[in-house]
């Protein structure tokens, strides 16, 4: 199984932006999540518009199951 986080913000427009982790820990907290993000914020060196809003985050588990061809 493979845990994926995704964060949701928004810009100063209102549209909203998103960024994918794979392969996350598992057990994060809402602290660490909050933490990161605000850090995303604060920083903001990776968008052309950058975030100004936190609005979600949330931990994607998926699972893979082999089909014999």
């Amino acid at each position: 199984m493979a845990n994926v986080l995704k964060c949701y913000f928004k810009d100063a427009g209102g549209k909203e932006i998103s960024i994918s982790y794979n392969y996350v820990k598992d057990g994060l907290t809402g602290i660490v999540v909050r933490n990161l993000m605000e850090g995303m914020v604060a920083n903001g060196a990776i968008y052309a518009v950058p975030p100004v809003e936190l609005v979600a985050a949330e931990v994607v588990v998926t699972s893979t199951t082999p089909i014999s061809l």
